[in-house]
């Protein structure tokens, strides 16, 4: 038999929201099976219920399980799976994982760019995410060209003054004053 996505999990469910998570996902795989879709988004949603409340470890945990399931079934193309695989790649970045979470996001980008209609909001989002790694890993001219190219691309989807636009401006705009001139000027 195989493990359960949840299995194993070590936090303490004390809040009635995340206790109600739990629940339905339990219910769900039960009804269903541990392989069905909605069991696996209903275990994501208490992942990121546990994101959202500091249990890194744990939500990570049950993104990288949700995800092998997902690539089976529906495939890694799908959108929901390519969203589990971004949290992933959020997960390693943060782990430490540095070269596994690039490996990811630019699989994540390839499928997405190669999409016969591709949500561009999704590209930037993980470009920009991308931009995060590559300032973890101290690759700042590689980190300014990705929130560069997500800058570019938000501010014709969106416009100036969107959120999501002034978002990479000001993900831009930190990394240009963490880099050396002289590292600037030889990038343009």
């Amino acid at each position: 038999m195989s493990k359960s996505i949840g299995e194993g999990l070590s936090f303490q469910l004390d809040q009635a929201h995340l206790n109600e998570l739990q629940r339905v996902a339990e219910n769900t795989a039960m009804l269903h099976g541990e392989g069905d879709q909605q069991t696996i988004l209903a275990w994501c949603a208490l992942a990121s219920a546990l994101e959202d409340d500091g249990e890194i470890i744990d939500a990570g945990e049950i993104f990288i399980h949700s995800l092998e399931k997902m690539e089976i079934d529906p495939g890694f193309d799908h959108p929901h799976t390519l969203i589990i695989a971004t949290k992933v790649a959020i997960f390693l970045r943060e782990k430490g994982s540095l070269d596994s979470s690039e490996k990811m996001f630019e699989r994540i980008l390839k499928t997405l760019e190669c999409a016969p209609d591709p949500d561009y909001d999704f590209i930037f989002t993980n470009l920009s995410a991308m931009g995060r790694l590559m300032e973890f890993a101290d690759r700042l001219p590689e980190a300014a060209e990705l929130h560069e190219r997500a800058l570019e691309g938000r501010t014709g989807l969106f416009g100036p003054d969107h959120e999501r636009t002034r978002f990479s401006a000001l993900r831009l705009a930190a990394v240009l004053e963490k880099m050396p001139e002289s590292k600037i000027k030889s990038e343009t």
